[in-house]
C-alpha cells in the first residue's frame, strides 16, 4: 500500500504539513477493504492494518488473531465474546502505562509455548503475526493501563465499535499471572520446563456487557 504522508513544501526535496485528513482516512479505510480481499499473508495484513490506523482509517477488515489455535477475524472474536469471555495474552509493558497483546504464551525462562505444546484451559487469544513485536508496526496491538483510554484505531477500539453495532459494550479487566493452560510437550532442562507444568500469563479479560446509558 503506497501513500504520501505530507504535502510538498516547495520545488525542492522537502515537506510541509501532514496530509492526513478525513479524506485520507476514508481512502485508508477503503484500502483496508481491498487488501483484505486480495491479501492472505499475515505479516502484510498486520503491517497494512497499522498503516491504516496511522492514517486514521478503519483497520477492522485486516485484523486477524489466533484464538485457541484457530485464525479468526474480529467478527469471529465478537461472535465468541457474545457467548463467553476471551483472554488476550499480554507481553511486558512498554513504558509505565502501556501493555501490548502478545503473539505467544510464555513461561519460565521466557520460553514461548507453541500451540501444539500447550493445552489451553480458556479462550486465550494471541496476535497473529510476529511483526507486532516491531515497534514500527505494533501500535494497533497496544492499550493503556487506564482501560478507559482506548487508543483510537487499535484492536480494542475496533472491537468496541463492532460490539456497539450489536448494541453491546466491552468490559476489560487485566488478569495478572493467570493460569491459562498446561504444557504437554517434551521436558527440557535447559528451558526449565517439564511436561505437566502450569502455563501462566498476564492476560486482558474481555467480556460483553450492556451498553452504558448516555
Amino acid at each position: 500500500m503506497g501513500c504520501i504522508e505530507f504535502e510538498p513544501g516547495g520545488p525542492r526535496r522537502s515537506y510541509a504539513y501532514r496530509a492526513t485528513s478525513a479524506r485520507v482516512a476514508k481512502w485508508a479505510s477503503n484500502q483496508a477493504l481491498v487488501i483484505a480481499e486480495t491479501c492472505s499473508d499475515l505479516d502484510e495484513l498486520s503491517q497494512a492494518a497499522n498503516y491504516v490506523m496511522h492514517f486514521d482509517g478503519d483497520p477492522t477488515p485486516l485484523i486477524r488473531l489466533l484464538l485457541n489455535r484457530e485464525l479468526v477475524d474480529l467478527g469471529g472474536i465478537a461472535d465468541r465474546l457474545e457467548k463467553e469471555p476471551i483472554y488476550l495474552a499480554l507481553s511486558d509493558k512498554y513504558g509505565s502505562d502501556t501493555w501490548m497483546i502478545h503473539r505467544v504464551v510464555t513461561g519460565p525462562s521466557e520460553r514461548e509455548y507453541v500451540p501444539l505444546d500447550s493445552e489451553i484451559l480458556f479462550n486465550v487469544t494471541v496476535a497473529e503475526s510476529p511483526l507486532r513485536l516491531d515497534l514500527s508496526y505494533g501500535e494497533i496491538y497496544r492499550f493503556k493501563e487506564d482501560l478507559s483510554q482506548i487508543i483510537p484505531g487499535s484492536i480494542l477500539d475496533c472491537l468496541r465499535k463492532l460490539l456497539l453495532e450489536r448494541s453491546r459494550g466491552l468490559r476489560m479487566t487485566i488478569a495478572p499471572d493467570m493460569h491459562v493452560g498446561t504444557y504437554i510437550g517434551p521436558p527440557s532442562e535447559r528451558d526449565e520446563v517439564a511436561t505437566g507444568n502450569a502455563i501462566r500469563q498476564h492476560c486482558l479479560k474481555l467480556e460483553t456487557c450492556p451498553v452504558a446509558a448516555p
